[in-house]
């Protein structure tokens, strides 16, 4: 069975998960069969950034949760379909949401922490 195929059976989601997914994870030809896969279904421009959102926002929760902030160093996610400026927007968007839930148990080294990765 060739990507193409396969693919046609994955949800949008999941071809966005394979189009965002770490460098090395997956081939440029998966990459690209996913994006061929997307484009052949005519999901819009809008729907893509709306998943991707979903998909990095996703990342970037888990991230939070595993952070140290003693030990290591805010590195914000890569996109191959969101720009800079809406990957620091969602980060800190996903940051307060997350605060919230976890306020108690977040030291107030937190805003230094984003000050320093944003600034």
């Amino acid at each position: 069975m060739t990507l193409t195929e396969r693919y046609k059976l994955f949800s949008s989601e999941a071809l966005v998960q394979i189009i965002e997914s770490e460098e090395g994870d997956y081939t440029n030809e998966a990459i690209e069969a996913a994006r061929a896969e997307l484009k052949t279904r005519g999901v819009t421009n809008d729907d893509l950034l709306s998943l991707s959102r979903k998909v990095i926002g996703e990342r970037i929760k888990t991230y939070l949760e595993n952070f140290d902030v003693i030990n290591d160093q805010l590195e914000l996610p890569k996109s191959r379909i969101l720009n800079e400026e809406e990957i620091k927007l969602l980060f800190q968007t996903v940051f307060a949401h997350w605060k919230s839930e976890n306020d108690d148990m977040i030291p107030d080294s937190w805003k230094y922490v984003l000050g320093a990765g944003f600034g």
